[in-house]
């Protein structure tokens, strides 16, 4: 496909989008040279050109060249093998489109008109190396991203000086917006063939005809938009002070959040047979909630119990259901990062501790992880298992689309690792939640996966030297 055969007015990133389509890495490669934008949106579809090389695997449309390719590959064959060499040639050109596009700064996690992002569209077709490889990207450009965000950190203290209204430990403002920046695009890895790598600040402007990340409805905002749980963006401070509705089995907010939700209960029940698998143990559970996993953490017959809760309707519902009466029970009324400083200072340590919480995003169950958990969790505990406590959290990262959920999931994971702690993962079942009408009155569905990956985590195991 050459530029020729365009109009002289025509974009490059139309271009770019039509080469894509048709699987020509070479113009890609070229257009891509000149700087053409890699993720430039076509006006009626919203697709990337990540999007058009995905969906060319299963179009047929690929450039001549291509299908010149596949027809010397195919003499002397049978029909199925026909189809299968066919099928290589097309994924392997797309491989490398997608390769390229990434390369050159291409957002993993743009959506289109359709709600789906590069990854949704891979995932559809079965086409694995290629999710394998956006996922990898989607890691590289949170990671990256989370680096920025904490020198930036570091230089607010910096500049504030002591300033108490600067405390890292509040990682959420009261109006809802992060402290945190919102940086524009993911970014790809170096690599050295010829290609300038292109970013944001060095792309070329939109033109009329295209329309770019951001101004299709429902884009993803940018890589951080699903480091929260994917219930609707509510900061702490707004979820404290409003009102919640309390149903059989749900809690909702002002907002009709979910805040928690009785389809959640086997896996509290799992968690909690996990964490404190025989009786006379220690547990700390931050975030009440319905208190399905302290009422399972009770049945296996803690010596000792805390519960942390900042919620005060949520505070005023455990009282009138007897949670101070009950034996070994201890409730700890206020925030977390205010009430579990004090439990440092004293010197309390726990066999198990549980983290789900309201209204935080991912860098706050970060900053617990690396500030607390090895100050509170007992290393000398012994269980059949081993030595040292364990813990887990409510994992929901991203949990509104796969893709996004198994970046998350490496991401955590990834910190958990920098923060001494090894993790395991329990996958746990979900049943269809459409079916059963669970969101019926729920503004958003912060849930939309078959499988729930349950975080075991504890201390590094160090082998053992002869």
């Amino acid at each position: 496909m050459s530029r020729a055969l365009f109009p002289e007015d025509t974009t490059k990133e139309t271009q770019l989008l039509l080469a894509a389509s048709h699987l020509n890495v070479e113009e890609v490669r070229n257009l891509l040279q000149v700087y053409a934008y890699p993720s430039a949106q076509e006006p009626h579809t919203g697709n990337t050109p990540l999007h058009n090389a995905i969906a060319a695997c299963v179009a047929s449309e690929c450039h001549q060249p291509l299908k010149d390719e596949i027809a010397r590959r195919v003499v002397g064959v049978d029909h199925e093998r026909e189809l299968q060499i066919a099928q290589e040639i097309v994924v392997d050109a797309a491989v490398k489109i997608v390769k390229l596009l990434l390369k050159c700064g291409a957002i993993w996690n743009t959506l289109n008109m359709a709600n789906e992002t590069p990854g949704c569209v891979a995932r559809s077709y079965d086409l694995d190396s290629i999710y394998e490889m956006l996922v990898e990207a989607g890691v590289r450009a949170e990671m990256l991203f989370k680096r920025l965000d904490d020198n930036d950190c570091r230089l607010a203290a910096a500049e504030s000086d002591g300033d108490e209204e600067s405390d890292l430990d509040d990682e959420s403002s009261d109006d809802g917006e992060s402290r945190r920046p919102q940086p524009p695009a993911a970014t790809g890895d170096n690599g050295s063939d010829g290609l300038q790598e292109v970013s944001d600040d060095t792309a070329s402007p939109a033109p009329a005809a295209i329309v770019f990340n951001g101004s299709v409805p429902n884009s993803v905002p940018g890589p951080n938009s699903v480091l929260t749980p994917s219930r609707k963006t509510v900061s702490t401070g707004r979820f404290l002070s409003s009102e919640l509705t309390f149903g059989e089995d749900r809690i909702l907010d002002a907002d009709l959040n979910g805040v928690m939700m009785a389809w959640e209960s086997n896996i509290m029940k799992i968690t909690a047979k996990i964490l404190l698998p025989k009786p006379g143990l220690r547990v700390l559970n931050i975030g009440h909630g319905m208190g399905i996993i302290d009422d399972f953490f009770q049945s296996h017959l803690p010596s000792s119990h805390h519960i942390v809760e900042a919620h005060p309707s949520i505070i005023q519902r455990l009282c009138r259901n007897g949670w101070l009466e009950r034996e070994s029970v201890h409730i700890h009324t206020g925030r977390w990062q205010d009430v579990l400083p004090e439990m440092v200072k004293e010197g309390v340590k726990f066999d198990a501790i549980y983290f789900d919480t309201f209204g935080e995003d991912y860098m706050a169950l970060r900053f617990f992880f690396s500030h607390y958990v090895a100050d509170l969790l007992d290393a000398d505990t012994k269980h059949e298992y081993g030595l040292g406590g364990r813990w887990s959290f409510f994992n929901g990262l991203g949990a509104d689309r796969q893709i996004c959920y198994d970046v998350y999931t490496r991401v955590v994971e990834m910190d958990l690792f920098a923060s001494r702690f090894d993790t395991e993962w329990q996958t746990v079942s979900i049943p269809n939640l459409e079916m059963s009408r669970e969101w019926d009155g729920v503004s958003h569905k912060y849930w939309a996966l078959e499988e729930y990956r349950l975080p075991i985590c504890r201390y590094r195991q160090l082998p053992n030297v002869q």
